[in-house]
């Protein structure tokens, strides 16, 4: 059975905070103001992983689950995110 869950990230800095998507290394900017939200679809939960420094925010997902990405509601989702991880 396929569940989702959702991760929601807003960028309360003054400048453009990048966002990282690994195991697919897809990057992500996220304006002032705005939020980033990943929709991730699993068939098995697992850890989220994450770094955060001043420059970039890396949030590393679980083995065989995709995700879905959208900024302030507007889908930004590369088809790469339809593959499901690896590692």
């Amino acid at each position: 059975m396929q569940a989702f869950m959702e991760y929601k990230f807003e960028n309360n800095e003054s400048k453009i905070l990048t966002m990282i998507v690994e195991p697919w290394a897809e990057e992500f900017s996220i304006p002032p103001g705005s939020a980033l939200t990943l929709k991730i679809f699993n068939t098995t939960a697992g850890p989220i992983d994450t770094e955060i420094n001043k420059d970039y925010f890396v949030i590393w997902l679980w083995r065989g689950c995709r995700v879905q990405v959208s900024i302030d509601g507007k889908d930004q989702t590369p088809s790469s995110l339809s593959i499901p991880a690896f590692g």
